[in-house]
């Protein structure tokens, strides 16, 4: 009994430590975490924001050629001289 006794103190210490270092990982994953999303943000916004950007002028592009091709077809409809044999 007073051998088990003695090892309670060392089993209590290294018990104590492993909490301090679960405490330091936490830490350390909380501002790695900050970090990643400040990354993340950054970049994304960036890349989201180009996306979006290019989409949006290639939109505008067809339907400018989409109304395009509309307005020819119309104004060629009723520009066309009747022929008569």
């Amino acid at each position: 009994m007073n051998n088990q006794i003695g090892q309670i103190t060392p089993l209590q210490f290294q018990q104590s430590r492993m909490l301090e270092q679960i405490t330091e990982n936490k830490a350390a994953i909380i501002e790695t975490n900050k970090r990643t999303d400040r990354v993340v943000e950054s970049f994304g916004g960036k890349l989201v924001g180009e996306n979006v950007n290019e989409a949006l002028t290639q939109i505008k592009v067809l339907s400018s050629k989409f109304d395009d091709a509309n307005g020819r077809a119309n104004k060629t409809l009723f520009r066309t001289p009747i022929v008569r044999p």
